[in-house]
């Protein structure tokens, strides 16, 4: 089983607001149409939400967490940003599902850190395997993805999506369309 942390967090400096979404103001801005879209696909693998700064991607996201929440889903949460490198990356989403009450398995996150980032399949069979052990829905919100420009890491999050399991969900916050193979999940409707 997992322990409620990574091991390597006291040696990697991790931000404990990335895990959190902003504040939702009392009366946000709701928009309905937009949230009902999302809904309408909270089955798929993966949920996109683009556009401009200031646009409220992040507002939008934030209370679609709380309704999913709300019916009973697990959601993690990880605000990325422009000097997480591969090793944070990877560090952060295994501790964003942990503290949703997803256990991850050290070993394949471990591996990861330890090579530098370069055991991908380490830390991507650990994220499969434990994931499909988990029987709720489990959706992981990646705020910002933008700032993610590292290739490997977006080919490990490609192959991610290729072999997830079907409670899991992933959902994105960014500014351009990220390169990943996009075309592929649409062709599967996912």
């Amino acid at each position: 089983m997992s322990s409620p942390r990574l091991p390597q967090a006291d040696l990697l400096p991790l931000i404990r607001t990335k895990f959190a979404p902003p504040r939702v103001a009392s009366a946000p801005v709701e928009r309905l149409a937009l949230l009902q879209a999302l809904e309408a696909g909270r089955e798929r693998k993966l949920s996109l939400v683009m556009g401009p700064a200031g646009s409220g991607k992040t507002s939008l996201l934030a209370q679609w967490r709380k309704s999913l929440l709300q019916s009973g889903a697990a959601v993690a949460w990880f605000n990325l940003g422009p000097d997480d490198d591969d090793v944070h990356v990877a560090t952060y989403i295994v501790e964003a599902l942990r503290q949703a009450g997803v256990p991850i398995a050290d070993e394949g996150p471990q591996l990861f850190v330890r090579s530098g980032g370069k055991a991908w399949q380490h830390l991507l069979a650990a994220l499969i395997n434990d994931l499909d052990h988990n029987q709720s829905q489990i959706y992981l919100v990646i705020d910002d993805f933008h700032h993610l420009a590292s290739f490997p890491m977006l080919q490990l999050i490609d192959r991610w999506l290729a072999l997830a399991p079907a409670g899991f969900h992933l959902v994105l916050g960014s500014r351009a369309r990220p390169p990943l193979d996009l075309s592929r999940l649409s062709a599967e409707d996912q």
